[in-house]
């Protein structure tokens, strides 16, 4: 989580000084800074969601990149008392594959 709040922390970076950067100013001009997500599958899931939880509504502290919406696909939540919906006993993902 914490490398995708810094990637997210240079794009900002960027729009402010885009020639201190490695993107050209053709690629900083193409993208809406207004209009991003957030993507995360499985255990990225839980990942793009404590990103959400983190940065909260609108995500000022990222001024002027907003972050529009987050997309959490089949997103991994365990706890520490593993429950039925978390597929136990299964052959290839058991509960020391899923430890670590």
């Amino acid at each position: 989580m914490d490398d995708s709040f810094v990637a997210l922390k240079w794009l900002q970076a960027l729009t402010r000084n885009p020639n201190g950067g490695q993107l050209t100013d053709d690629v900083v001009d193409c993208c809406d800074f207004d209009r991003f997500s957030v993507f995360g599958d499985s255990s990225r899931g839980n990942l793009a969601h404590h990103l959400a939880v983190r940065l909260g509504p609108g995500s000022p502290e990222l001024t002027p990149i907003k972050i529009r919406g987050y997309v959490m696909l089949t997103p991994f939540f365990g706890g520490t008392e593993r429950t039925k919906s978390e597929g136990l006993p299964e052959k290839v993902l058991n509960v020391d594959i899923l430890n670590t």
